[in-house]
């Protein structure tokens, strides 16, 4: 059976990464048609651990996993490691004289227990007493509720998540109200300003990058920019420099580098430092997210045999820009030398091939299969290893951004 498989940041108040949860459903073909779930989450649980690597998943942080009724009777968290596993129970398990049990024990064993798609009409749940983390539904809760759920269940114990976060007024409100913990994609979506101006180190990144993707690159202008900033000179020769490359001599020129890149690659890792220097402040997740749309748009278009691999990467890489800088796509994107279906699918055309790319990567990123379904078969894809290549494509941002190459 394949398996799609794909992690969603769970991050703490301060927007440090506390853990991913893993979401996960039977590729493609099989993805309507599976009858039995256990078996099911029992084989994905097993692939994540020992076929993947959870440490490949999730680098050193926590996993949140669903567990269905059958599976916390069975026990089957015991067999993964409790510093690592933390155990979702799902909205549909009943509180049963067994199941508390079996949560009890596990708890006895340190593992940590989350109540999942947490909602007002459950405050009375007998799980409640044995759960360290609650995790409150925002697509299925008002704002009233939401306030209220921590204020009727606060004992310094229990901690609050709050889940399917997709506003930053809805992330500001549930921190105020004393969540810890917070999942969903606010962190991605532009919080666009009328009069945002960018300031003077953001448009020197904004001229490199325009510049680095130009018809015809001016190695000299590139060249001269880079020597403006010492944080590009620095990344780019550490990348040069290491393992990647493995060359008996130092390479300590900007020039040399770049000669030693090509265009194609100087584009791409140019294009990864400006964007990176671009999101400055913001969440590193977001820069980690442009890393993995870009190297998966890589490689779904390696596999298809085109020769748009390195447009695909620009694709993923530029598609964040406008919450980097808090400003609308529109208006950014013009000023760069891009192919018109490049600029159309990175300003919302969701119809053309480019566009349905990258909507099959946020479909991913979502956990959204139906649709992933639906836009695969469009797009002729075959989904044998789409999971694979998501997977590889977690990792290479993960070691880009640990390596400090960004």
């Amino acid at each position: 059976m394949d398996i799609f498989v794909a992690r969603q940041p769970i991050f703490d108040s301060r927007m440090n990464i506390y853990g991913y949860e893993l979401l996960f459903r039977s590729g493609v073909e099989d993805a309507m048609n599976f009858t039995n779930g256990d078996e099911a989450t029992s084989s994905v649980i097993t692939r994540a651990f020992i076929d993947f690597g959870i440490d490949n998943l999730v680098e050193n942080n926590k996993v949140f996993i669903n567990f269905t009724e059958n599976l916390l009777l069975m026990e089957v968290a015991s067999l993964f490691p409790r510093e690592k596993l933390n155990i979702e129970v799902l909205e549909s398990v009943r509180s049963t004289d067994e199941v508390i049990k079996s949560i009890i024990r596990l708890k006895k064993r340190g593992y940590t227990i989350a109540l999942d798609d947490f909602q007002y009409k459950d405050l009375e749940t007998p799980l409640i007493k044995y759960t360290d983390i609650i995790k409150v539904d925002f697509l299925l809760t008002t704002p009233e509720e939401q306030e209220n759920i921590v204020k009727k269940l606060s004992n310094g114990k229990i901690k609050f998540l709050a889940e399917k976060v997709e506003t930053k007024e809805e992330y500001l409100n549930a921190k105020k109200w004393g969540y810890s913990y917070f999942q969903g994609y606010f962190f991605s979506k532009p919080e666009l300003k009328k009069s945002k101006n960018i300031n003077a180190n953001k448009l020197t990144q904004l001229q490199l990058l325009k510049e680095i993707n130009a018809i015809d690159i001016d190695i000299d202008k590139i060249e001269s920019i880079i020597k403006q900033d010492i944080s590009i000179t620095v990344k780019l020769l550490r990348y040069m420099n290491s393992s990647v490359f493995g060359f008996n001599r130092t390479i300590n020129s900007i020039r040399h580098a770049l000669v030693l890149l090509g265009k194609v690659e100087a584009q791409k890792w140019i294009s990864i430092i400006a964007l990176n220097n671009i999101n400055g402040e913001k969440p590193k997740e977001l820069s980690r997210l442009a890393l993995k749309r870009a190297k998966f748009l890589e490689l779904i278009t390696k596999e298809i045999k085109s020769d748009n691999q390195n447009e695909m990467f620009i694709l993923g890489m530029f598609s964040l820009l406008d919450s980097m800088l808090e400003t609308d796509m529109n208006k950014i994107i013009d000023e760069f030398p891009f192919s018109k279906s490049l600029k159309d699918a990175l300003t919302g055309d969701i119809n053309s091939f480019y566009g349905k790319l990258l909507l099959l990567v946020k479909y991913f990123e979502k956990g959204n299969w139906e649709k992933l379904t639906d836009i695969s078969k469009d797009l002729h894809l075959n989904d044998e290893d789409l999971s694979s290549k998501y997977i590889e494509s977690e990792s290479w941002s993960d070691i880009v951004i640990n390596n400090s190459f960004v």
